[in-house]
């Protein structure tokens, strides 16, 4: 009797000691769950505002670059029509204007080219963060 009495609190002891190691693993896990989401909705936040940010500076860049372009095209004209009256070294205006106008365009083409790589890089994120999110939703259902 005294050794079947002993065996038995021997395993309660050891039932105790099992449930208190899976009740404080559940917690540290529910705490690096907790973790890992606040830092999906900082990245979910942070990629938002890259979207916001982009949009508004490439906006601006391209109405300005089409802006100054519009300006360069009569300034040409201008050059051309007045071209008897102006003295020689003015009308090194209108080679310049023209390479102006040149690399404008360069810098516009280039501009949507680089906005065209950032979208794609930003669909990118987008998918790896509704990976993350499917995840995320995945763990906190076989958590409960």
């Amino acid at each position: 009797m005294a050794a079947g009495t002993r065996i038995t609190k021997g395993l309660v002891l050891i039932f105790t000691l099992l449930s208190l190691v899976c009740f404080m693993s559940s917690l540290s896990d529910k705490d690096k769950l907790t973790k890992v989401k606040e830092r999906h909705q900082q990245t979910m936040e942070d990629l938002e505002k890259l979207k916001n940010k982009k949009k508004s500076i490439t906006d601006t860049s391209l109405y300005l670059m089409s802006h100054y372009e519009n300006i360069i095209d009569p300034m040409i004209a201008m050059v051309k029509q007045c071209a008897g009256e102006l003295p020689d070294d003015l009308l090194q205006l209108d080679a310049a204007l023209k390479k102006t106008k040149d690399l404008m365009e360069k810098t516009k083409t280039f501009i949507k080219k680089a906005n065209d790589d950032l979208d794609v890089q930003i669909k990118q994120n987008e998918e790896l963060n509704k990976q993350n999110e499917k995840k995320i939703n995945c763990l906190e259902n076989h958590r409960v």
